[in-house]
Parts: structure tokens; sequence; C-alpha cells
């Protein structure tokens, strides 16, 4: 296995584990156990616990992103619809994806150096979501007469709910539900109506 296999394997098993167990339980070693190998193994890639964290949020991050480079180059409702599609996808394939993140948002507001880590998944994210909003109201799909940060707070408030709500919803239709609602109603505040 070559290194950056290795690695994608204990960021991986990492993630497993955060999702299980939480920030509490998790182990450095036990991430080792998983991920087939050694402690000291483990630590020539993650140094110490804080790396590895860090790299499991660059993950998520990794992840996120390349589901949005998959569309193209959607117009800019479509490209909010995409987010949505993939949040549905997203919860029904891999739902450990959001226990890892919402474990990982819950200790960052204890731990500063999570939540460092954790801000620059945000910023990304933000920086996305205010392109797209932006060039939807240049391109008159959006209504001028919201504030772009505004709609960036309620999408991502949006998200983070919809996630929440995920840990304890089995239910695939009625998620599918939830989520199909949720962007009807962001459609019904920012589209034009011309």
């Amino acid at each position: 296995m070559d290194n950056s296999n290795r690695r994608q394997a204990i960021v991986s098993a990492a993630i497993s584990l955060i999702a299980e167990r939480g920030l509490e339980g998790f182990r450095v070693r036990m991430v080792a156990t998983s991920a087939g190998m050694n402690h000291a193994t483990l630590l020539h890639y993650f140094p110490n616990k804080q790396a590895l964290v860090e790299a499991v949020v660059d993950q998520l991050l990794e992840q996120l992103r390349g589901e949005g480079r998959q569309h193209g180059d959607p117009s800019p409702w479509e490209a909010l619809s995409h987010e949505f599609e993939d949040l549905k996808r997203r919860l029904d394939r891999d739902p450990s994806f959001f226990v890892a993140l919402n474990e990982i948002q819950l200790r960052a507001y204890r731990d500063p150096r999570i939540a460092r880590s954790l801000q620059h998944l945000y910023e990304s994210w933000r920086h996305y979501l205010t392109s797209v909003i932006e060039r939807g109201i240049a391109v008159g799909q959006f209504r001028p007469d919201r504030a772009v940060a505004e709609i960036v707070d309620v999408i991502m408030v949006q998200f983070r709910g919809l996630g929440l709500n995920a840990l304890d919803q089995v239910d695939s239709k009625r998620m599918e539900t939830a989520v199909a609602a949720q962007l009807n109603l962001l459609g019904g505040w920012i589209l034009r109506q011309d």
C-alpha cells in the first residue's frame, strides 16, 4: 500500500470511529488497529490526535468539494439544487459522514484547535455559496433585494439542521420529503418571480 492509500485508510478509519464512538471515545490506537497497522506506523503519518482530526476535517471538505465538481457548470439555481440533492444522496449512502461532522462541530465549541480546523471547512463552503448567490443575482435568476450573506446563512442553517435531523431519521422517504421542502422554501424566498 503506498503512502497516499495508507493515509486515506487511516482517515477513513478515523471517520468511522468518530461516528461510532464520538471524539471522547476516539483513540489513535483504535484508529491504527482499524486501519490494519500498528500505532507507531500511524504516528508516522499523523504525529498526534489533533493532526488526525485535522485530516478528517480536510477529508470531509474534500468529499463535499468532489460532489460539487461532478456537476460541471450549472446555473446558480441548479447549483443550489445539486447541493440539496447531494445532501440527500450522502444521507442515504453514508450517514456516518454526518455523525462524524456533527461530533466535530459539537467538540469545536469546547476545543479551539478543532474549531480552527473546522473554520476552514465553513469558510470554503461560505465562499462557494456566496459565489453562487452573487452569480444568481447577476444573471437575474435570484432576487436582488435579498442580502447575499443572509441567504448563505439560511442555506448553511438548513443543511446543518437536515444533517442533525438525519441522525435520528431512519425513514429515507421522510428525509427526502424534508430535503425537497427545504429546497422549495429556499426557492420561494430567493428566486425571481417575474
